[in-house]
């Protein structure tokens, strides 16, 4: 049965009147007054109640505050006890989700009831229309400039183990064996013996524990061979095949080896090489959607978009360039991009074009008697010294230059405004690294701490003393992701003061996050 209390309308008593007009006043002024007054009426609840009979059954507890509680989790990255325990006797809990009673029945709900709330939330996917529903009310609320935005990426780590590829073929192994024990012992005694005390007898496990890197490629191969055999013996047994962890047998053996067969000979199992595995291999059974980022490492990657108030937004050129060589844009060039002297006034002999590229060739005598000489990109060859470029390079090199000048600090400065967002998310929800791990789990966890973030940050902007008449900026996460270039669904969200105080969460195929 479904029991949901009218937030709209107001209490003849103040049911939070016992605790004096000071407190009063400190509740109404924080996060908690906020949610209260502005968020917890307009929690879509329907989108939950309808997976409840509205005249049969056990009624439920009151589901505005069900659903807040598991924003509230989220926003203060608590456990699941430590969320039980505010929910009962953290007053500043009762006083955002309006609970008045002090009885368990009103001030208490049990594990359980928190599991099936967020089971059922993230089951469904409503976390975006909560946060949907909560920042569209937000910016409303706070007049939001939605005209400019910026946008940013931040890696999240699941709450997984970090394994190189030995450990991965181990645990993917092991835990198939473990599965089939479990469920299908007739057909886990027909496993071969030696795979058995490999995997499942301590002995062989402490064998793995003590591999030299010189051993590694050659460990690699017998792994792949014993992938191989358990994924060949059992390809035919339906029973074995429906399994997950047999599945996952199957897929590393696709991403991580190379089957090489001739013609009347036995198939031969290699370990692939680490570059040509894809950065969406699987990194750890235990969160299988988790991808691999070249410059992060394992986990997730959310894109965010968060409006802004100031100019155009710039980015610097990628990469990184040695301060001590001098760049093509010290050189003096024509409109045709062909070189006209070199830094220390000096003029080229010849010109060659060739394709897209371009060479200037100097004297030897010039170059070997010349002062930048150790700094100069032109390299020694037969005929003088050369120095190759193409027109993209010169566009670079003018662009790295331009960077240097107090103009463009002032320019990127909006754009660098947009990592205090990802900072504060990691940093007071625990947005870095998750209690959960799978993508429907992460993808509902992100999502609704990014929520708790534009809370924050609404109510410090609507208690700003310096600036009483400061801005929210708006968020949108464009993508929750396993690290892959790939993007699934926009959605609006807030995040942020104008003072800057700032997945594929989908599963991925490329469109554009």
């Amino acid at each position: 049965m479904i029991y949901a209390k009218d937030h709209k309308t107001c209490n003849i008593f103040d049911p939070f009147s016992h605790l004096g007009p000071k407190r009063l006043k400190m509740l109404t002024d924080s996060w908690s007054g906020l949610f209260r007054k502005e968020l917890l009426p307009n929690l879509p609840i329907h989108l939950v109640s309808k997976h409840y009979e509205r005249d049969m059954g056990r009624p439920t507890k009151e589901l505005y505050a069900m659903m807040g509680v598991t924003i509230l989790q989220q926003m203060k990255d608590l456990t699941d006890d430590e969320t039980v325990r505010q929910f009962a006797f953290n007053t500043e809990w009762h006083y955002a989700l309006d609970v008045s009673g002090v009885s368990d029945t009103s001030a208490y709900i049990c594990l359980k009831t928190l599991w099936n709330m967020r089971e059922l939330m993230s089951k469904y996917g409503l976390e975006d229309a909560v946060f949907t529903a909560i920042t569209a009310h937000l910016a409303k609320v706070f007049s939001c400039d939605m005209d400019k935005q910026r946008l940013d990426s931040t890696h999240i780590f699941s709450n997984m183990k970090h394994l190189g590829r030995i450990g991965l073929f181990i645990q993917t192994i092991k835990g198939f064996l473990t599965n089939l024990k479990r469920n299908h012992k007739l057909n886990y005694i027909e496993v071969d013996g030696d795979i058995i005390n490999r995997y499942m007898t301590k002995q062989g496990a402490s064998g793995f524990a003590m591999v030299k890197p010189s051993d590694s490629a050659s460990r690699l191969v017998d792994l792949a061979e014993d992938l191989f055999a358990l994924v060949e013996q059992f390809k035919d047994v339906g029973a074995v095949t429906t399994m997950s962890s047999y599945h996952k047998l199957v897929r590393l053996l696709q991403e991580q080896c190379v089957t090489r067969q001739g013609e009347g000979e036995d198939a031969v199992i290699e370990a692939k090489a680490a570059k040509e595995i894809a950065s969406d291999s699987m990194q750890n059974p235990s969160d299988p959607d988790a991808g691999y980022d070249g410059h992060k490492g394992q986990g997730y990657q959310a894109q965010v978009m968060e409006t802004y108030g100031g100019d155009e937004v710039t980015a610097p050129v990628l990469g990184t360039v040695s301060e001590d060589k001098l760049g093509l844009d010290t050189f003096q060039m024509d409109e045709h991009i062909d070189v006209i002297a070199c830094p220390a006034g000096h003029k080229p002999e010849c010109i060659r074009h060739k394709n897209d590229r371009n060479t200037a060739i100097f004297a030897v005598a010039v170059c070997l008697a010349c002062p930048c000489k150790d700094r100069c990109p032109a390299v020694e060859g037969k005929k003088g010294f050369y120095l190759r470029y193409t027109a993209k390079q010169v566009r670079i090199a003018v662009r790295r230059a331009y960077e240097k000048t107090e103009e463009f600090r002032e320019r990127y400065r909006w754009r660098a405004g947009v990592e205090g967002a990802n900072s504060l998310g990691k940093q007071k929800t625990g947005l870095g690294k998750l209690r959960v791990r799978g993508m429907q789990a992460v993808r509902f966890a992100v999502t609704l701490k990014w929520l708790g973030v534009n809370i924050l940050r609404a109510s410090a902007c609507q208690n700003s003393e310096n600036n009483p008449e400061s801005v929210i900026n708006i968020w949108s996460i464009l993508r929750i992701s396993a690290c892959r270039r790939t993007i699934s669904d926009t959605m609006c969200r807030i995040c942020g003061m104008l003072m800057f105080f700032p997945l594929e969460v989908s599963h991925a195929q490329e469109v554009v996050a």
